[in-house]
């Protein structure tokens, strides 16, 4: 099991969506996560929402209620890729905006959803889901390599 690694053990982990799994597991979700750890719970769910569904699965579930959280993460840790799928998911919401709300993004993309017809929109949804998954290695490796370089503020 993942959980009972170090973390020596899992940043050595030579897959990294591998090692991204592991570092999720290992967190303590019973006492308050700091913001690098927030960054792996988020991205992890990122990543198995849209695997087991896709971005419309991770959009309507309270995962992406974290959605601005997960982009600054993202951003502060250098992560490459994630330009692209960030502004295609944005782009379904009025003013490039993606709401916190759950139900409010439920309801936007039912809207939109029916404005550009639903096979425009299924299109798009997997070319953003696409996007998403080719962009999981890129992103786990950029998540790893910086806690390699930052355990110490990844383990307060």
């Amino acid at each position: 099991m993942f959980f009972r690694r170090s973390l020596e053990k899992v940043l050595s982990e030579p897959n990294s969506v591998h090692a991204l799994r592991a570092l999720y597991e290992r967190l303590d979700r019973r006492s308050p996560l700091n913001p690098i750890q927030e960054g792996v719970s988020d991205t992890w769910w990122l990543f198995a929402e849209v695997s087991n569904g896709t971005v419309h699965q991770y959009l309507c579930n309270s995962t992406s209620d974290h959605f601005y959280r997960l982009q600054s993460f993202l951003e502060m840790i250098g992560s490459v890729s994630t330009d692209e799928f960030f502004s295609s998911i944005t782009s379904l919401f009025p003013e490039a905006k993606v709401p916190t709300d759950r139900f409010t993004r439920k309801d936007l993309l039912a809207k939109w959803a029916e404005s550009v017809g639903e096979s425009e929109a299924e299109r798009r949804i997997r070319k953003i889901s696409n996007s998403i998954l080719d962009a999981r290695i890129p992103i786990a490796c950029s998540i790893v390599d910086y806690i390699k370089n930052h355990q110490n503020e990844y383990e307060k």
